[in-house]
């Protein structure tokens, strides 16, 4: 599993904890509980010593600074934030025993600075680009191929983010950045185009449990119109190459090959974008905010309307059932 965990998603404010303690309850009970053991083990092997008190004293002495130490390093998050409000994205670092708001944040850069203009598919990245790298090996193909997450900005610096990254979180990220998911939520589907898109939700769920998992998410990609492609076909990233993931995160990175792509996985591999509240499943709401998403998006270049291609994806569901 990646070492980033989402903890806010809203429409315009995005915000991240980075740490191989990042995920579960971990951050304030794991690495202070392993520096309470250091200690308490430097205290046992001194125990039942006689005349020793100089000795005692360093060894417990060490004990208690390794411990401290690692419960103080071993615990440290970063949380990074994107802000579309403030066009900022800021970091602040804290360990166990301090909280967030009391650590100042730093600015980094723009929001809008890592959302390229016209930029086109495989295309080489110029020397005045910003964005972000998705750094893996096995390319990005996938929400769960692992990998490093990094910003380009003026095609020099590169910032680490995270490493061993899930592709879905770097979808995430690159389409949070992307879309502009206020106004997709006020933006009001016609009567035709909500009863339309309750009976595609409805044919989805196979289950009829009220949600649609990731499984039920599959069977319609094979036949979702091409029309209705907006994840993974609009959020610009740099993808870079190299034989080990960590390639990007040395010095090296400067000299590995970067360029954009924006055919990065499928709707599946996007499910962290559709599940806005984070409970793994995608309710009726998230579903009708992607369609709506498809709605704002690229209709303007397409002759079919949201209702013609609504129905087009049903008519294909009953034909493949």
């Amino acid at each position: 599993r990646g070492t980033m965990l989402v903890v806010e998603l809203a429409d315009e404010k995005l915000t991240v904890h980075v740490g191989t303690l990042a995920d579960g309850g971990y951050r304030s009970t794991l690495a202070p509980l392993l520096g309470s053991s250091v200690f308490a083990a430097a205290a046992a092997s001194r125990s039942g010593k006689k005349g020793q008190e100089s000795s005692d004293a360093f060894v417990l002495g060490l004990g208690a600074a390794l411990g401290a130490a690692i419960a103080h390093y071993g615990s440290v998050v970063c949380e990074w934030t994107f802000d579309k409000h403030t066009d900022t994205v800021t970091k602040r670092t804290a360990p166990f025993w301090r909280s967030f708001v009391s650590s100042p944040p730093q600015r980094v850069c723009s929001c809008s600075q890592l959302v390229p203009q016209n930029v086109l598919e495989g295309a080489p990245v110029d020397d005045s680009a910003s964005g972000l790298i998705f750094k893996s090996a096995s390319g990005l193909s996938s929400g769960k191929t692992l990998g490093d997450l990094l910003l380009l900005l003026s095609g020099s610096k590169q910032v680490p983010i995270a490493r061993n990254v899930l592709g879905g979180q770097a979808f995430l990220l690159a389409d949070f950045l992307k879309f502009d998911f206020l106004k997709v939520s006020n933006t009001e589907l016609s009567p035709a185009e909500t009863k339309l898109c309750r009976m595609m939700y409805d044919t989805v769920d196979a289950n009829r449990d009220g949600v649609l998992e990731e499984y039920e998410l599959r069977q319609i990609e094979l036949v979702m119109p091409d029309e209705f492609s907006v994840l993974g076909q609009q959020s610009p990233m740099i993808r870079c190459a190299g034989k080990t993931s960590t390639d990007a995160m040395n010095h090296h990175a400067q000299d590995l090959p970067m360029r954009w792509t924006m055919r990065t996985g499928t709707l599946t591999d996007h499910i962290m974008s559709l599940d806005s509240n984070g409970d793994g499943v995608v309710q009726y709401e998230e579903f009708e905010r992607w369609v709506k998403l498809r709605k704002v998006y690229s209709l303007n270049s397409q002759k079919s309307t949201l209702a013609a291609l609504l129905q087009k994806w049903i008519d294909g569901l009953t034909l493949s059932a």
